[in-house]
């Protein structure tokens, strides 16, 4: 979903960040190319699939996240 947006939409993925709160999350972004950041929010990277990734960043909640 990530690649089909950004050419849909001409979005510059090397300039683009994906923020989620779970594993699924971060590796999604990884794998798109996209700099990650884990919120501590709703799953909080404890979500029950626990992928291995890591995530560039780490905030408590979305407005920390965006601040990054």
């Amino acid at each position: 979903m990530i690649l089909r947006a950004a050419e849909e939409c001409g979005i510059d993925l090397s300039r683009s960040v994906m923020i989620g709160d779970s594993t699924q999350d971060v590796m999604a972004g990884n794998r798109a190319g996209v700099r990650t950041i884990l919120v501590r929010t709703g799953h909080g990277g404890r979500d029950p699939w626990q992928y291995k990734c890591s995530p560039d960043w780490e905030a408590k909640d979305l407005l920390e996240a965006t601040h990054l």
